[in-house]
């Protein structure tokens, strides 16, 4: 599974092109500042910092970042699109020059491509794997309550933000089949250590 959502989408035009994506409840999309062409009602824009990446743990980390992309004359501001409706949501992007939409899955060349200014559009927003484990635990029912621990706000605001990822059944039977039950079973603690256990 990988770390951002599977978006479905669909180019159209030919020389002046537009994607349209489909975002299921929970998916996120992230555009450059302007690139938007149109959404549906359901879907709430938020404008962030830097790349709009999730790696960033720091002011300093989003600074930095945001640094980088004003050196190559990018924008300091990005674009989330968020499907906070019940079913699914489109929200399509242009980019304002005549040419072709290429998409490219990062995680097929390695996960990073250089590319000239202005050539980013928009892309699938992630989820970090605590926020991922966190939704798991969530959706196993009203019975299971994960208490996750931090002593940073960030890692706080990362947390929280499990609530806004909803896994499809697709996503959960995934999950399940890559970490079954009895793969994690046994004692708390070695034999030695059970010894001590309530003295």
């Amino acid at each position: 599974m990988a770390g951002m959502h599977e978006v479905d989408y669909k180019v159209f035009g030919e020389d002046i092109q537009f994607v349209e994506i489909e975002l299921d409840p929970g998916e996120a999309a992230v555009a450059e500042a302007g690139g938007m062409f149109y959404m549906e009602d359901g879907i709430t824009m938020e404008t962030v910092f830097g790349d709009g990446s999730q790696q960033r743990t720091t002011f300093v980390d989003a600074l930095i970042g945001a640094g980088k992309r004003l050196l190559v004359g990018e924008s300091l501001f990005m674009t989330v699109f968020l499907n906070s409706a019940q079913g699914k949501k489109r929200v399509s992007f242009a980019a304002p020059y005549p040419g072709r939409i290429v998409p490219i899955k990062l995680s097929e060349i390695g996960g990073e491509l250089i590319t000239q200014k202005d050539a980013f559009l928009a892309a699938a927003k992630g989820v970090t794997p605590g926020q991922l484990a966190l939704a798991w635990l969530l959706a196993q029912g009203n019975d299971v309550a994960p208490i996750p621990g931090t002593k940073r706000r960030t890692y706080l605001a990362e947390n929280l933000g499990a609530l806004d990822v909803v896994l499809s059944a697709s996503e959960l039977a995934e999950l399940d089949e890559a970490f079954p039950p009895d793969a994690v079973a046994g004692q708390r603690y070695t034999d030695s250590g059970m010894g001590l256990v309530g003295k």
